[in-house]
């Protein structure tokens, strides 16, 4: 049967519009993976989410019944547990509602920006080659240039979770949250003893030493050693500093 001009026409007009429908959702970033032509999109709820569904990656807002709904952060947080929040990467600079995009820059920088100003960026000199953020089942958001190298990690930038996986280093601190609502830079700082070094730890409060490990002795023949359960996250708490600990 011959097809009329009007049939042909709706036909031409459907498969345009579906191509256009999928070039934009091309444009959105895959599930664990966000390349230079790729955006996550807070108006859209867009997110990343680890290959396992362990871990996800987006903005959140930490409660809306205490910041009044105005305040955005891009994180990282448990995938069956969303308000358990690992990683922050804008903690001092919060966003507006619906406005924040993540993003690869050009120049081959991870960032958070809206149309006025960059809220993160990862701050590596510029790359020509392309580069692709992945999010782990581990909970590290990793970006790679072209060749697979790391060139940037989010496990090398803690904020208040020491998560399996991770390595304590010397320069490597833990922050606190302001409160539970707040995201912010906090008051308590976790870290390795920079006297004594390996293997024992302080938490400074506005510089002050709130803790130290050890047996509180000038001088012992042993120290105790910390040792990290390869199954524990570890989190340093907002209001007295303490690390807690929870099964990962």
């Amino acid at each position: 049967m011959m097809m009329t001009t009007p049939a042909r026409l709706g036909i031409s007009i459907f498969i345009v519009v579906s191509v256009l429908i999928a070039s934009r959702h091309h444009c959105h970033a895959s599930q664990d993976a966000l390349t230079k032509n790729e955006s996550v999109k807070d108006v859209d709820h867009e997110t990343l989410v680890s290959p396992g569904k362990v871990f996800q990656m987006g903005f959140f807002e930490p409660d809306t019944s205490q910041n009044g709904g105005n305040h955005r952060y891009l994180g990282i947080w448990y995938y069956a547990d969303p308000k358990t929040v690992v990683w922050v990467a804008n903690r001092d600079n919060p966003i507006s509602p619906g406005s924040a995009v993540l993003a690869i820059e050009d120049d081959g920088n991870l960032v958070v920006k809206d149309r006025y100003r960059k809220y993160f960026t990862t701050g590596l000199p510029p790359a020509s080659g392309g580069r692709t953020l992945k999010l782990s089942d581990t909970g590290n958001a990793i970006l790679e240039d072209k060749s697979g190298s790391v060139v940037w990690s989010s496990f090398g930038f803690p904020t208040d979770t020491f998560l399996p996986g991770m390595y304590m280093e010397k320069t490597m601190k833990l922050t606190s949250w302001k409160s539970q609502h707040d995201p912010g830079t906090g008051k308590f700082v976790f870290q390795k003893d920079q006297v004594f070094g390996y293997n024992n730890f302080t938490i400074f409060t506005d510089k002050k030493l709130h803790w130290k490990s050890g047996f509180g002795l000038k001088a012992a023949r042993t120290r105790p050693k910390c040792r990290w359960k390869q199954s524990t996250c570890y989190r340093t708490r907002p209001d007295n500093g303490s690390l807690s600990a929870r099964d990962a």
